[in-house]
């Protein structure tokens, strides 16, 4: 939130400072016109002061010439900035189809005890021959992070695509002497191999990975649907318990 805010803040300010400049720009093009027409009046008034309908007509002309000017100059002026604003939405709308993969070790969301290596598209296209890698490494079970085949190359991540594994146990790992910090080094293309081109370049993210940021972490369990099923199978397990308890206590009393 606040990361949105001062982005807005400063766009704001941009779009304030390009207002004043804008109008700066204006007001300097309306003195040039305004001291362009006294001189001209000046000179035509000069040279013809006998011949008033000749003056007139000449100033008429005159100003008709420089409000072609300035209307010339403001169709550019306009042309210019819709050019920009075309080249600037372009611009977000290729950020906002671009691909956009990230890597974090979280604690698992039902089994808090575990640690879950969590790979994510959360841009807007695929990406293409994804590969990551720690530094530094970190221990997996009896290997290492950057030997899993998995960050070494991955053809496809699609858009909204979410990738997650068994990183390791929680407790143990914070207490052992193993890395707690590392940084993730992700590279991909935004296109496949067979249609790629020069002007397709890698991409690469950096991003900095604590594994102790959610120690401590209090968590709610949540239920899922077979849990839920279970529930209610064991509940009409004992509801027919009951009922057949009850059944053997009303045909005791009747044989009595």
């Amino acid at each position: 939130m606040d990361l949105k805010l001062d982005i807005d803040h400063i766009s704001r300010i941009g779009s304030l400072n390009s207002l004043f400049i804008n109008s700066l720009y204006l007001l300097a093009i309306m003195f040039f016109i305004i001291y362009i027409i006294l001189l001209i009046t000046d000179k035509i008034y000069s040279s013809h002061t006998n011949d008033w309908w000749a003056a007139s007509t000449a100033l008429f002309v005159a100003i008709t010439a420089i409000g072609g000017l300035f209307l010339f100059i403001a169709t550019a002026i306009n042309t210019i900035k819709t050019r920009d604003m075309a080249t600037e939405m372009k611009k977000q709308r290729e950020m906002l189809e671009k691909p956009a993969v990230s890597v974090k070790i979280v604690p698992d969301s039902k089994h808090s005890h575990l640690l879950n290596m969590v790979i994510k598209n959360t841009g807007g296209g695929a990406a293409y021959d994804v590969s990551i890698s720690f530094n530094p490494d970190l221990p997996y079970w009896d290997t290492h992070l950057n030997l899993l085949r998995i960050f070494q190359n991955m053809p496809l991540l699609d858009k909204g695509e979410s990738i997650e594994f068994v990183f390791a146990s929680a407790i143990e790992y914070y207490k052992s002497s193993n890395p707690k910090f590392t940084t993730a080094t992700v590279k991909y293309f935004l296109s496949p191999q067979n249609t790629r081109s020069d002007s397709d370049p890698i991409q690469t993210r950096i991003i900095n990975i604590d594994i102790m940021e959610r120690q401590g972490q209090m968590q709610t369990k949540l239920k899922d649907i077979p849990e839920l099923v279970d529930e209610i199978e064991e509940l009409k397990q004992g509801l027919l318990m009951i009922l057949s308890d009850m059944e053997n206590m009303s045909r005791g009393k009747n044989n009595d």
